[in-house]
């Protein structure tokens, strides 16, 4: 499998830091780390649990300085400050004693971030020591990700040469992280080191022994490991069992989604069953439940059957040519580091009721694997949008729970009206007191094995069925089971514009009838191919040909025109008054000959106070005229003033864009909104403008920025360093606000992958070279507008959604952010966030904007 992609590194970045946030910081068997990083004076107990409290409370119990610091650099990450933890490690890194626990914390807070650019150059300045001893697991996940080949060689050297520099329980971690990225060979010599430091330290032994006995199956599997072919058709039944112990599915629900599938090979009586005896025997149970009406008998066969792993397929011995129903999602990553799919190369899957929603699942090898396998069938119409979209043929089959009657034959035993209501997971406090309450995820779960998960499945359906008169619930695999088995139910999510539910919530019984005789009639006759013998070429022939008019009818429908929308009616009068009432004040000592250079600032009333800096370093820098436009709300005619004195050889112009917020009310409260996305109609005459921040210096001549080629596109943006680097999730997001508008959702998610294929990176919209009349034809300012009042977007997604992938880049150079990458050659410099370079606390590199401000 090849490694992931550089584009996909940074959005994995937030699922997996989540984890190591409150993770104990120092380690118990690993020497002092080299001064000046202040180490504990002795080994602790690996056992330890997490800190908490402060940095100070950390002294003063008598933990050292460096597991102190990073205790409570973790702690703010998880409660959301990170402003705060920006300014401490910096605030280390500017002395000299305390510099290399700055860099460690400043590393250790860039990877929970996501900035993995800046998290490696931080680790890397450092002794081996340093993050040995008390960020191994984040410098391992970082370094797999930015520099593996590198990561790689040093690991096998430290456990080489000096393995007692990371504790036991360190090295079972790295195991997992290193199996979890692909690097079976090194997880396997770590596994070694595992075993021998067990051996040396038996009572730290004892506090690992769980995770080591489970890891230890999974590391000295082979891979991909395929048996020959038997005379009989092989059938894999699909489990949930998974190398991160505490990975696996811990919902009933996914063992409800695995009976609804095994109904369609067990209506099939004249099949007979070979295999494990427990699983022959649960096959054996819900073939005796089969509707019969449902029942089969045309196939008289002999099949294998087995159990496979969904998220961890390769590690398991498969024989050639096994098939698989695919069905759910596949997306419980090895140890946060990767997907385990594609499955195992032996398996010939059928994908229906398939959902997928993130960009790291579908890497070139998926894509290419579902488009060898499909058509792929669907559980909801975003997925089918964005696999279409990626290329791959799709089209919506609905959830494979909805077929879950099949093994439910009709009962008598239905409750009267006065049987209670019972509750599932319902978690908006509706719950009436006393009511029977179940919850359909448990950690006992994981623990139990799939043949009594699935018979508990069975039994919590008939206690549903039997017990109760009624059903609410916010899980999609209870409300549409239910459904299937007649039993009255009110599906109450979080969230009726989740995602997963399109196409799937607030749909007729006909439809829901439809949905579910659709699932059963093709995979009757695909099934019987199989248990008959026929080859993989006819089989797949065959799905192709029954598929064909759904695909079709997908693709019509993702390419429906999207509705007409217009921008709110005062919008032009609103635009033509802001242009009107502009301020013009012109230069008093013009210093350069040449064409102006456009820049436009959007200001609120906090950041007029603070535009000297910006535009003294634009001033003196520029090669020629500038021409600074204001765009805002606030008079500030005594700012503006000051600026024309302080800056006679710069014109300025005041653009008043209150009256747009005012004319079309944007649905999401931000300040200049409306004026981002009409830009163009507000600077007439103007070809180019460079889209400044107002807390931003320039140390370089903004003219070069100006003249950047954008080879056709409309503007240039800067690249988002964030985890959050998908541009399909900011607008899944949008939709998601939506909440009871499904139909906008829908609607939302629909056109925009009608526009653009996924997926495509995130950029920011702070800082951007427009050509303006391109964005005008490109962007069209009414659109836009309509787009944000509609859609209840603001104005970066609405960006998104019109450009998508279709813009230029801005050089490293142009758009450094001192707290969020490694750049050391930059000429601008951007401070996000809300510390600010003005401000009392400490922020990078702050000094380069109190040399324009004069403090």
């Amino acid at each position: 499998m090849q490694p992931p992609s550089p584009r996909a590194l940074r959005e994995r970045v937030s699922n997996r830091a989540a984890g190591l946030l409150r993770r104990p910081t120092a380690p118990n068997a690993a020497p002092a780390p080299a001064t000046p990083v202040a180490a504990p004076a002795a080994p602790k107990t690996p056992a330890e649990p997490p800190h908490e409290g402060t940095l100070l409370e950390g002294l003063l119990r008598g933990d050292d300085l460096t597991t102190s610091v990073l205790t409570q650099v973790r702690e703010w990450v998880a409660d959301g400050d990170v402003e705060s933890a920006v300014s401490l490690t910096e605030s280390l890194r500017r002395h000299g004693q305390s510099r290399e626990v700055g860099d460690l914390a400043s590393g250790v807070l860039a990877f929970h971030r996501g900035l993995l650019e800046l998290a490696w150059a931080r680790f890397t300045a450092l002794p081996r020591a340093a993050w040995a001893t008390y960020a191994p697991e984040e410098y391992t996940r970082c370094g797999l990700e930015t520099a593996r080949q590198q990561t790689v060689e040093e690991l096998r050297d430290v456990a080489t040469h000096e393995p007692a520099v990371i504790s036991l329980r360190d090295w079972v971690t790295i195991v997992g992280v290193v199996f979890g990225a692909g690097e079976h060979a090194l997880a396997g010599e770590l596994f070694d080191v595992v075993e021998a430091t067990a051996a040396q330290l038996p009572a730290d032994a004892d506090r690992v022994e769980r995770n080591r006995a489970w890891l230890e199956p999974w590391v000295r599997a082979g891979i991909d490991r395929t048996a020959p072919r038997g005379e009989r058709p092989a059938f894999a039944v699909v489990d949930y069992g998974h190398p991160g112990m505490n990975r696996g599915s811990a919902n009933i629900g996914d063992h409800v989604q695995s009976i609804a599938s095994l109904g369609h090979l067990v209506r099939h009586r004249s099949v007979r069953l070979h295999g494990e005896d427990d699983l022959v025997a649960l096959l054996d149970r819900l073939g005796e439940r089969t509707r019969p009406a449902l029942r089969l008998d045309g196939v008289d066969a002999d099949v294998d059957v087995m159990t496979i792993h969904r998220d961890a397929s390769m590690y398991q011995e498969i024989p050639e040519g096994t098939w698989t129903l695919c069905f759910g999602w596949f997306m419980h990553p090895l140890f946060k580091m990767r997907y385990g799919f594609p499955l195992h190369s032996a398996l010939r899957p059928l994908f229906v009721s398939f959902h997928c929603n993130k960009r790291e699942l579908l890497t070139d090898d998926a894509i290419a694997y579902l488009k060898r396998y499909g058509p792929v069938g669907c559980r909801d119409w975003t997925t089918v949008y964005l696999l279409l979209s990626a290329g791959v043929p799709a089209f919506f089959s609905g959830c494979m729970t909805t077929t879950v009657s099949t093994v439910f034959p009709e009962t008598d035993e239905r409750p009267d009206a006065s049987a209670p209501v019972g509750y599932v997971d319902v978690l908006d406090g509706s719950v009436p007191a006393g009511a029977p309450t179940f919850h359909h995820s448990d950690r006992a779960v994981r623990r139990r094995s799939f043949l009594e998960n699935c018979d508990d499945a069975v039994d919590r359906l008939e206690t549903y069925r039997r017990d109760l008169s009624k059903v609410v619930t916010s899980r999609l695999h209870a409300y549409l089971p239910l459904r299937s088995l007649g039993v009255p139910v009110d599906f109450k999510p979080a969230n009726m514009s989740d995602i997963r539910f399109d196409g799937l919530a607030g749909i007729t019984d006909e439809a829901f009838s439809s949905m579910r005789d659709g699932i059963i009639a093709l995979l009757q006759e695909t099934f019987t191919l199989i248990l008959s013998g026929a080859s993989e070429d006819e089989v797949y022939g065959r799905w192709r040909e029954l598929t064909a008019g759904k695909v079709a009818e997908a693709e019509a429908r993702l390419h429906a025109p999207a509705g007409t929308r217009t921008a709110p009616p005062r919008l032009d009068q609103a635009v033509a008054a802001a242009v009107a009432e502009t301020v013009h004040v012109a230069p008093a000592t013009p210093r350069h000959a040449g064409d102006e250079v456009n820049c436009a600032v959007f200001v609120t009333k906090s950041d007029v106070r603070r535009l000297s800096a910006l535009v003294r370093s634009l001033a003196t820098n520029s090669s020629r005229p500038l021409h600074v436009w204001l765009l805002g709300r606030p008079k500030a005619e005594r700012t503006r003033l000051t600026l024309a004195r302080a800056f006679p050889e710069v014109t300025f112009s005041w653009v008043r864009t209150g009256g747009l917020d005012a004319a079309v009310h944007p649905p999401v409260r931000t300040a200049n909104s409306v004026a981002r996305l009409v830009l163009p109609d507000l600077l007439p005459g103007v070809q180019r403008v460079v889209v400044l921040p107002a807390e931003t210096v320039v140390d370089g001549d903004v003219a070069e920025l100006a003249a950047l080629d954008l080879d056709g596109h409309a503007f240039a943006s800067a690249r988002s360093r964030s985890n959050q680097s998908s541009g399909f999730q900011m607008l899944h997001w949008a939709a998601a606000r939506l909440r009871d508008r499904t139909a906008l959702s829908s609607e939302l998610r629909r056109t925009a992958h009608a526009r653009h294929a996924f997926d495509f990176d995130a950029f920011g919209t702070d800082l951007l070279v427009v050509d303006l009349a391109e964005s005008r034809r490109q962007q069209p300012p009414a659109e836009a507008v309509a787009l944000m009042a509609d859609f209840r977007m603001n104005a970066t997604e609405v960006l998104h959604y019109l450009a998508g992938p279709d813009h230029a880049e801005i050089p490293d150079r142009w758009q450094h952010v001192p707290s969020e990458d490694a750049v050391t050659d930059s000429v601008l410099v951007h401070w996000t966030g809300i510390t600010k370079p003005w401000g009392r606390r400490v922020v990078p590199e702050q000094e380069r904007w109190r040399a324009y401000a004069g403090k």
